[in-house]
């Protein structure tokens, strides 16, 4: 099994990266012609990577059992379900990450997206609202956590030191107690398209 690419004026630079370029494929004994755009030959040589396998190897596992349908949609089709997969992957990777994290923090902690969402906390939290500590990290679905300066403001400040932390006045509810106070909230790939926030309570101004 073999590849070569043909003469391409293709590359990566900007406004030329979509261009099509195509390659020769050897597998089942035949010579394969594929005109695909060079993000999708990328994500199909880490693929291949990933599996320890040649590219032309992994193109045909993918044709296989799809004769007589569109080769290059299957080719596309199989980059896009694997790239979804990954995000899904790393997703879960950083959420495991982030509950061990917050696990290590004595003081109430949660994380959370920039659409105010907790996704994850540590006992001392849950034990803040009078709840029972809940398995893995996960959180109570009635749970209302509000910061009280807007998410893209707070990203724009964190931006410029990321490793800084900002004392951020919230506003917290469950079905059990409303408390207010300050929490320490620094950020997780802030220029990223899902930025995190990772809240510490510094203090309690209100309970009830």
């Amino acid at each position: 099994m073999s590849a070569e690419a043909l003469p391409s004026e293709n590359g990566l630079t900007t406004g030329r990266a979509l261009a099509r370029r195509t390659r020769i494929l050897s597998f089942g004994g035949k010579r394969h012609i594929f005109a695909l755009e060079e993000p999708f030959w990328a994500s199909l040589e880490r693929m291949a990577a990933r599996q320890s396998v040649k590219l032309s190897q992994l193109i045909s596992m993918v044709l296989a059992d799809h004769a007589g349908e569109n080769q290059t949609s299957l080719l596309r089709a199989a980059v896009v379900r694997w790239l979804l997969d990954e995000c899904d992957r790393n997703y879960a990777i950083l959420l495991s990450s982030i509950r061990g994290i917050l696990s290590a923090i004595p003081a109430p902690a949660v994380a959370m997206t920039d659409k105010q969402q907790v996704i994850a906390q540590n006992p001392p939290f849950a034990r803040l609202l009078g709840e029972r500590p809940q398995s893995e990290g996960d959180t109570n679905p009635e749970l209302t956590l509000r910061l009280n300066v807007p998410p893209a403001r707070l990203i724009q400040l964190l931006t410029v030191d990321p490793h800084r932390a900002i004392g951020v006045p919230f506003t917290l509810r469950s079905s059990m107690r409303k408390i207010s106070g300050i929490m320490n909230t620094s950020v997780i790939d802030p220029t990223g398209e899902k930025p995190l926030f990772m809240c510490v309570v510094r203090s309690v101004e209100g309970a009830n």
